[in-house]
């Protein structure tokens, strides 16, 4: 067959239908394209934020009488409770230890504010006078205030003397040299009452009972040191109404002529003054040059001592 050349416009190659990309119409305003839910769908989903869904979910919520919170933060919040609560347990345990566990404080001389011879302000049944009081009422009003007291173990009151004139006003802290001469008469060496200072603390400590105990400052270690001394033969007959208020004045007899003996209390030096059976009615020591303890026990002088060794610290 013969070919005939063809000499006409060159012929286009038709493209490879797989790979031609159709062309969707967009339609026209009088014939528009044809909306699909497809098509809006990827259209709005184009629009919407994260924001959107969010307040778009808590309206429908809301409508639906649910809550706005999701059930995923739920556990979020049980958490953050639990947290609080075991806090809250924390600080509540805190306390008990710090209310309970503490120490209690017992005030040294060094510790008061007030001078003798101020206007004091009295508590009831806390206060003992002297001055216009005899002798023997003195002693009488100490055991009153320790039958009437209720003190746990290891407890401790403190108590206050006063003096006033003779019309009961001008009120003032006792002395403690008007102390010393009012439960003791005028034994007590003048030598002791002008090397103590004008204030001291008088208090009931609870141990194996209620015990009184005394503590003064030292103006002067070796005068008072040699003023105890030539007090001891008639130190117990004046100071035990006051440190053991419960002693039968028998139990107290007994104790003439009996002498102190040197001991180590809470590893200071002191002198004890002991029944027949051993058991101490007057103990004192000097925890350092300047203070003068004086307890009705040795429970009582131990706990003073490390007291005040403590506060120092």
């Amino acid at each position: 067959m013969k070919e005939i050349a063809y000499e006409g416009p060159p012929l286009e190659e038709a493209p490879d239908a797989a790979t031609k990309k159709p062309v969707r119409s967009k339609g026209s305003a009088l014939a528009p394209t044809l909306r699909t839910f497809q098509s809006d769908a990827v259209g709005e989903a184009a629009k919407t934020t994260k924001l959107g869904l969010l307040m778009a979910e808590r309206a429908h919520k809301e409508e639906l009488g649910l809550p706005r919170i999701s059930e995923e933060s739920e556990p979020h919040l049980g958490r953050l409770i639990l947290l609080l609560l075991l806090v809250l347990a924390f600080a509540v345990g805190v306390g008990l230890y710090v209310l309970i566990g503490a120490s209690f404080h017992i005030p040294l001389v060094s510790d008061t504010e007030s001078a003798a011879g101020d206007n004091i302000l009295l508590e009831d049944g806390a206060s003992i006078a002297i001055g216009n009081s005899s002798r023997e009422q003195v002693p009488k009003s100490i055991a009153g205030l320790f039958a009437n007291s209720s003190l746990a173990r290891g407890e401790v009151r403190i108590m206050q003397f006063y003096s006033s004139d003779a019309a009961g006003g001008n009120v003032q802290a006792a002395t403690t040299s008007a102390l010393l001469r009012t439960l003791g008469g005028k034994t007590p060496p003048e030598t002791l009452l002008h090397s103590l200072d004008p204030v001291f603390v008088y208090g009931m400590h609870s141990g194996k009972g209620p015990v009184g105990f005394f503590t003064f400052r030292s103006r002067s270690y070796a005068e008072t040191f040699a003023g105890m001394l030539a007090w001891e033969p008639l130190m117990g007959d004046a100071l035990i109404p006051a440190l053991n208020p419960k002693m039968k004045k028998s139990d107290i007899a007994a104790l003439a002529g009996r002498a102190f003996k040197d001991e180590r209390v809470a590893e200071t030096p002191a002198r004890v003054l002991s029944d027949p059976d051993g058991v101490p009615a007057i103990a004192y020591a000097f925890p350092d040059r300047e203070m003068l303890i004086i307890a009705g026990d040795r429970e009582t002088l131990v706990m003073l001592i490390e007291q005040f060794r403590n506060g120092i610290k």
